[in-house]
């Protein structure tokens, strides 16, 4: 565990000294080994009351918000009933106490990488519940235990991963990008202007960032470099993306993508429900997404981390999932 820790604990290892010198012949690898073991069982005390008092205080945190929480909501729902403000304060409310208690979560987690939650059960219970995506599961136990170390999806994770990517879509959603929340189109004024200009015969050199959608990672950012250009052979993929959310786009005339690309991301639970109530479908969380989403940020101790991945070949026609 390190060594002691201040001089009560130096104290102790020369008062441990002092008893085994005098009279006695003892080894010196005996000697420090029951130093270590001295040394080894001051630094857990220390490291144990450092995580009770850690502990406590995030229990504390936890406790505030959900009182606050339910506050916040009963003063919400008088001004929804009494004042006919609608529902939006109610969701405004829920949204900044479930991040609070996901921030308490985190700042407890980059500290002790165990946390009480872990021994109530909840962090095996979010891993039931993530189901058989091994993707998922292994990005929830990244959240839960790597205190917030940055996750590098490999060219074998990125495949396994299912996932929405097309180069010709035109929806746009949130992802994020160096730590800000942007929100981009698949379409990319650059590779909007790309497309076109693949339609009138012309290829063209793309270096964009576009937005993708799996059921692991949520939005996220596709950064690609390559060329657009019209497709003189036959199309290649299925015509179905393997993380269906919508058909996949049609410009109307063969094209196709020929280059490279990764995946970047902020992992994290952040509460969105006030979204659905000024319009803004740019998450694209269904209900059920958005509930278990509250439930971790609440309950699961881990920390917020970035992902990226390797840098691997893609090739996608018009019409076709991007094969990779």
């Amino acid at each position: 565990m390190g060594a002691p820790r201040g001089p009560h604990a130096a104290a102790l290892l020369n008062m441990a000294g002092g008893f085994l010198t005098p009279g006695m012949v003892v080894p010196p690898e005996v000697r420090e080994a029951m130093f270590n073991a001295l040394s080894s069982g001051v630094s857990l005390a220390g490291d144990l009351i450092e995580w009770k008092a850690d502990a406590d205080r995030l229990a504390v945190s936890l406790v505030g918000e959900a009182v606050g929480l339910r506050d916040d909501v009963t003063g919400a729902v008088w001004d929804v009933y009494a004042n006919k403000k609608g529902v939006l304060p109610i969701a405004e409310a829920w949204d900044k106490r479930i991040n609070n208690m996901g921030a308490a979560h985190a700042k407890f987690s980059r500290k002790h990488q165990w946390g009480p939650m872990s021994f109530l059960g909840l962090n095996s219970a979010a891993l039931w519940f993530a189901g058989d995506d091994e993707t998922k599961q292994m990005l929830l136990r990244h959240y839960m235990w790597a205190q917030g170390k940055a996750c590098d999806l490999s060219f074998k994770e990125m495949r396994a991963m299912r996932s929405f990517i097309d180069f010709f879509d035109t929806v746009s959603r949130k992802v994020v990008i160096d730590g800000t929340e942007k929100t981009l189109t698949p379409y990319s004024e650059s590779l909007k202007a790309a497309v076109e200009d693949a339609k009138w015969g012309q290829s063209r050199h793309i270096n964009a960032v576009v937005s993708g959608a799996s059921n692991a990672l949520g939005n996220f950012a596709v950064h690609l470099k390559g060329v657009m250009r019209p497709a003189t052979d036959p199309p290649v993929g299925p015509t179905v993306s393997p993380y269906k959310i919508k058909d996949l786009a049609d410009p109307g005339v063969p094209l196709v993508f020929e280059g490279r690309m990764n995946f970047t991301d902020l992992w994290d639970f952040d509460a969105k429900v006030a979204g659905r109530f000024t319009g803004d479908k740019s998450t694209g969380r269904p209900a059920t997404a958005e509930m278990a989403v509250d439930a971790v940020a609440a309950l699961v101790d881990g920390v917020p981390f970035d992902v990226t991945s390797d840098d691997i070949p893609v090739t996608q026609h018009s019409g076709h999932a991007p094969i990779y």
